[in-house]
This record gives C-alpha cells, structure tokens and sequence, in this order.
C-alpha cells in the first residue's frame, strides 16, 4: 500500500496521514494502528504510541512487536513496570526477539539493576541485535557508570482507610500497620534528587493519601 511504501522509505509524516485516513474508516485495523503507533513512536511521541498501540494489544494479545513498542513507549514516559510487563511478554511470544530484550535491559539499566541489564544486552546481541549499542551500554556497566534510576517508587504507609476484599496487603496491615517517619522520606528525595531521580511515583501496601506529610 501506498502508507507502507511511504512508512518503509522513512516518509513518517506522510505515512501518518494516509493511516489516519485508514483508521477513520477502520478503527479497529491492526496492521494500520501498529505502524501508526511505530510511527508516533519514532517521532518521539511516546504518550501518542501508548496510547495507539494499547489498542493494538487489546485486539490480539499474541502480538510481540506491539507489546515491544508498547514497553518502549511506556519506558520513555517513566512507567517501567508497565514498560517490563509488556517488553517480557514480547519476548516470552518471541523469544530470539533481539529488541525486546535490549529494551528490557534499557529499563534495567535506568533502574540501577546492572546485572539484569548486562544479560538482557548480551541476549540482544546474541539474537542479532544492536550489538554496537548493546557492547557501548555493557561497557559503561563494567565501569561503573551506570546512570540513576530514572524513577524511585516510595511506600510511605500501609495504613488505608477502606477495606477491600481482594486486597492482597490486608493480612500484613493487620499485624503491622504505620507511616514511614518523615524525616527519613523527606531524606530519601533529597537523596533521589541529588542523584539525578527524575521522578518519584508514591504508591504502597496502603492508600498513600493518609500519609499525614503528602
């Protein structure tokens, strides 16, 4: 098709057009939300793609490249453990899948685990992948010059005011339940901002609104 020829030459914005085109008359075409979200994914749109290619994955689960894009997407907007979920089960529907797992290690590595990111590189390579990218990142593990976490994720109570049936953390809110003491969260940012933490998402084992310092 003409959106193909054009999306394969690397004409990203003309391709964009003709897949809007498509999708307006066929919401719900796979191949067309794919290569749309791609190309929302190459120009650095990341909310865009997440969001085209989310409705890729809820039309057919068993689709490794769209749930690779997703996870790249996500990882570029600081959901890393959306990001993983997607990017491992790209790998587990294909597993020589070469870049899904660089971009597994990619979010290791923003996520200081350097061990889990140096198998992920070396996966990547091993399947064909980028392996000049790959070896760069592998060395700057080596040397130590892995970056900072990209997102620190704070539990600062376990305390919550309602009592939900399926919720999985109640049994151990019965046997202890308590705040974070806020000198020691209040030290933990400012760590997490010295070190060049982007963002911190405030989440836990109980509802984070009856933290009394938030």
């Amino acid at each position: 098709s003409l959106a193909h020829d054009h999306y394969q030459a690397g004409r990203l914005p003309e391709a964009a057009a003709i897949y809007e085109r498509i999708l307006k008359v066929d919401p719900d075409n796979i191949p067309a939300l794919g290569n749309f979200g791609s190309i929302a994914l190459k120009l650095k749109q990341p909310e865009t793609a997440a969001a085209i290619i989310s409705r890729v994955v809820e039309l057919d689960l068993r689709q490794p490249v769209a749930r690779n894009n997703l996870g790249e997407a996500l990882h570029m907007v600081g959901e890393q453990k959306k990001a993983l979920s997607h990017l491992r089960t790209a790998r587990e529907l294909r597993p020589d899948f070469a870049r899904a797992h660089y971009n597994i290690a990619a979010v290791h590595m923003d996520l200081g685990r350097g061990e889990e990111a140096l198998k992920h590189f070396r996966l990547a390579i091993e399947h064909g992948g980028d392996g000049v990218q790959a070896r760069l990142n592998i060395a700057r593990i080596l040397v130590g010059e892995l970056p900072p976490p990209v997102t620190l994720e704070i539990d600062p109570t376990n305390a919550c005011n309602h009592d939900c049936v399926w919720c999985v953390d109640s049994k151990h809110r019965k046997l202890h339940m308590g705040h974070m003491d806020k000198e020691v969260l209040f030290s933990v940012i400012a760590q997490a901002a010295a070190l060049g933490v982007k963002s911190i998402v405030i989440k836990g084992g109980g509802e984070p609104l009856v933290y009394p310092w938030i």
